[in-house]
């Protein structure tokens, strides 16, 4: 079944659709997909009459004269088509956020896509002023990037910034004796110890290859296996 849709599709996502298409009728410059499938069928009338003329005549020309006239009638179309991408490109992405109209607070979890991290260093925000590990971090950005330092003048007006953000507003309030702070505990390390390889290998590596890549030194026998082969010596 044809899909209903304003355009149609292409000759080659609905081959039926040429069954529909008249050669000769003006399409409305608006639809790329007619326009592609005229030119197809343009193409193959002519290429197809030329081959008729080449069994008739035994002239193999023929058939290279119809696909070139195909191909002269198809260039109207071929300009349509480049008409409407150059028109096309001037516009906006309709999909794109427009950042004027974004909220300026963070939502828990909204950008988290089960990516790795982009940013180098993780900066104070709304909803983690002091840059801790979240919980649904260790699921959905295990590779998150470590704090920015306190020290750094920028990042700590920032975060005191973030931090200074009241549940209730008292406008008579004049030198903040009535704030709501929220309360905040800063964790010792603000990255994900994910690295496996490098602990593996800081707890069970000895110095060098070991006996299975290929150094004999490391191979003590009668061990039976000992997992620290060097202290059986």
């Amino acid at each position: 079944m044809k899909p209903n849709v304003l355009c149609d599709p292409y000759i080659w996502e609905y081959p039926p659709v040429i069954l529909n298409t008249n050669p000769f009728k003006h399409v409305a410059y608006t639809c790329s997909s007619e326009l592609v499938n005229q030119m197809v069928l343009i193409v193959l009338i002519f290429t197809s009459f030329g081959g008729v003329v080449t069994l008739t005549t035994n002239n193999i020309y023929g058939i290279f004269a119809g696909l070139i006239v195909g191909v002269l009638f198809a260039i109207p179309n071929f300009v349509n088509i480049m008409f409407i991408r150059k028109q096309s490109e001037n516009f906006k992405d309709s999909k794109a956020p427009d950042t004027a109209v974004l909220p300026s607070v963070d939502v828990i979890g909204s950008k988290n896509s089960g990516i790795e991290s982009k940013p180098y260093k993780t900066s104070p925000s709304a909803r983690n002023p002091f840059m801790n590990v979240l919980i649904d971090e260790l699921k959905y950005n295990p590779n998150r990037p470590r704090a920015e330092s306190v020290l750094d003048p920028v990042v700590k007006v920032k975060l005191d910034d973030f931090f200074r953000t009241e549940f209730f507003n008292d406008p008579t309030d004049v030198f903040g004796r009535s704030q709501g702070q929220r309360q905040f505990i800063t964790m010792p390390a603000t990255s994900i110890p994910n690295d496996v390889d490098s602990y593996q290998n800081w707890l069970y590596r000895i110095p060098g290859k070991t006996c299975k890549e290929g150094n004999p030194n490391a191979c003590v026998p009668g061990t039976n296996g000992g997992v620290v082969p060097w202290l059986s010596k």
